[in-house]
């Protein structure tokens, strides 16, 4: 028998304030874990000219749902793609904060 593994879901509205940290554990004043997300999500990226319409879509889509703060939990699809996003925007620092909330496995 095959054993499933147990999602773990974010609520979106726990993290849209939550502030960055230096590694000093400074916040930084102005950028959170929710806005370094959607601003990961809504960026647009040299090395994807052809990222199709419905791809956009889903990025906005989930950017908006994360920037309004919406009670609801992202699910695993929307983490991959939240970490895919941010991976390819932010430096370390930044990624490692976003990863360590969105996948805490990760920050291990």
């Amino acid at each position: 028998m095959k054993t499933q593994k147990k999602e773990t879901t974010v609520n979106a509205a726990s993290i849209v304030d939550q502030p960055i940290l230096d590694l000093d554990g400074t916040a930084h004043p102005e950028l959170t874990i929710g806005k370094a997300i959607v601003a990961a999500l809504i960026n647009v990226y040299p090395d994807e000219q052809s990222v199709s319409g419905e791809e956009k879509m889903r990025r906005f889509v989930l950017a908006q749902r994360i920037a309004l703060g919406t009670d609801i939990d992202l699910t695993a699809e929307d983490t991959a793609l939240a970490k895919k996003m941010v991976a390819k925007c932010y430096g370390t620092l930044v990624v490692g904060r976003v990863w360590a909330v969105l996948d805490p496995a990760s920050a291990r």
